[in-house]
């Protein structure tokens, strides 16, 4: 039913990295023992069963999977009776997926092989049918990099996936207008894996991916806004954002219109989704308040649009502006601010002032209300405009921050 992939002489695969390695010209794959432990509980119970999808292709680049995926040609009732001495959760039986629960609380999805029905939303299947072939579940995936499988009897891969990693390249399963009209998540899919992977889009794939932008609307905004920070947070982000903006624009610009911007240079920042949405709004005009259209939380969506409206604000190399600036916005949002804006006086006066602890608000004043209220100086809601006028004071260098000379600042 399946078959060993076998690599021979290829040096394009690299050899015994500690995530997988030849051994008799097959490829071997460091299983978690809950894996191995999973699918041999399987296959002792006439199951056939696999690691598949992007552990198998990270485990291929000599990455560490962040979780593994299972496959196998049990039903969703066969896997629950094989592991009825654990937990299992139905997640999501209704597509052959449920979730077992080991002994030390650890979480691993298990699919029944399956073929998928037609789609009428441009994301789920309206229904499902199970299969006992695994070349038939590959055969529905998205791109050939996720449909390839592993046991312990080797690799099952029969849309040449390996190759196209040692390619780099992201090419659909099969027809990419049927893949993409079945899910249309799979086209943001596309641009993330080019954009983290460093890999480029087949051209059937990347044309399939432009004709069929439109079905993005069908696409819930949350699923979206994921893809999209992931896209943005990838090494290739430029190649992907350049080539591709006008599929951006479908949800990036309420109407979907195109939009004509100068060649983007994302990936000169760190990744820090905040500093690469306002870098992308500053370049291209796009207004941030999309963001919220976009589902993005509360913490980002204010940090961006301050970064965008203090951008052409001016920042003086002089320390009491820097404070200034420090106790409106804060030592974060500034740094933020400087990568956008750099400027290396700024930056250097910046470093003296958070190194050696100096004041610029009313918190690191040597003087609290309470103080002010026991001298009898002040009172109540006066107490408040007090602190503001000393820490001018402090922060202009008109009084030293300490507690006598602030109690008797006039």
């Amino acid at each position: 039913m399946f078959h060993r992939l076998y690599i021979g002489t290829d040096k394009s695969v690299p050899y015994d990295f500690g995530v997988f390695k030849m051994k008799n010209n097959m490829i071997t794959i460091k299983l978690p023992s809950q894996v191995s432990y999973i699918i041999s509980t399987l296959e002792n119970n006439n199951h056939h069963a696999f690691a598949v999808g992007g552990c198998i292709r990270d485990s291929l680049m000599n990455k560490i999977p962040e979780d593994w995926d299972i496959c196998t040609s049990a039903t969703p009732e066969q896997i629950i009776k094989t592991f009825r001495s654990h937990s299992v959760l139905k997640t999501g039986i209704k597509h052959g997926t449920v979730t077992l629960i080991l002994d030390d609380n650890s979480h691993f999805e298990i699919t029944t092989f399956r073929n998928d029905g037609t789609y009428t939303d441009s994301r789920r299947p309206d229904s499902v049918e199970f299969v006992t072939d695994i070349k038939e579940d590959l055969s529905r995936r998205d791109f050939t990099i996720n449909a390839i499988g592993y046991n312990r009897q080797g690799i099952v891969d029969f849309f040449d996936g390996i190759e196209d990693i040692n390619r780099k390249t992201i090419k659909c399963v099969g027809e990419a207008d049927k893949r993409f009209q079945e899910d249309a998540l799979r086209i943001l899919r596309a641009l993330r894996f080019s954009s983290v992977l460093g890999f480029e889009i087949e051209k059937d794939t990347s044309k399939a991916i432009i004709n069929n932008k439109h079905l993005l609307r069908n696409i819930a905004v949350e699923r979206i806004m994921i893809e999209f920070t992931k896209t943005l947070l990838g090494d290739n982000v430029d190649s992907v954002i350049n080539k591709y903006f006008d599929i951006f624009c479908e949800f990036l610009i309420p109407d979907g219109i195109s939009m004509f911007f100068n060649h983007l240079n994302i990936s000169k920042y760190p990744k820090d989704i905040n500093i690469r949405l306002s870098y992308l709004f500053l370049e291209t005009s796009i207004h941030p308040s999309i963001l919220k259209d976009l589902k993005f939380d509360n913490k980002t969506i204010k940090t961006v649009s301050e970064l965008v409206e203090y951008h052409n604000k001016k920042l003086l190399p002089d320390k009491a502006n820097i404070k200034q600036w420090l106790n409106k916005i804060g030592e974060e949002r500034l740094k933020q601010h400087l990568f956008l804006k750099p400027d290396e006086n700024i930056s250097g006066l910046l470093d003296e002032i958070i190194i050696n602890k100096e004041c610029y608000s009313i918190k690191m004043l040597a003087i609290t209300g309470d103080d002010l209220k026991n001298s009898g100086i002040v009172q109540g809601v006066e107490i408040g405009n007090r602190l503001n006028y000393l820490l001018d004071k402090v922060i202009n260098g008109e009084v030293p921050n300490n507690k006598m000379d602030l109690i008797t600042c006039p």
